[in-house]
């Protein structure tokens, strides 16, 4: 995960929920509604990262987060909702 604007930082975060439209993460990183993040969501070793170029923290409670997807790229989109699916029927 890496915040967008004049910086970059990558922090760890864990994925509790997901959707086509976005998803639920926990996390350390000082985010706050409004911020832009970039997200590389790591599905298993031998598959590259689900790249979401850009989501924007829309709730916060505590350590945990609510974001939106804005700009994922139409592979990535593809990618995901074959996870989805997967995830939904239990592989």
């Amino acid at each position: 995960m890496g915040a967008e604007g004049d910086h970059i930082q990558q922090e760890g975060a864990t994925l509790f929920d997901i959707s086509i439209r976005g998803c639920g993460i926990r996390t350390n990183a000082p985010l706050h509604k409004g911020d832009l993040v970039r997200l590389e969501i790591e599905m298993t070793p031998q598959q590259k990262p689900l790249r979401i170029d850009e989501a924007v923290v829309r709730t916060l409670t505590g350590r945990r987060f609510g974001l939106e997807f804005v700009n994922i790229r139409d592979e990535e989109l593809t990618r995901l909702r074959t996870l989805l699916v997967e995830l939904t029927h239990g592989r």
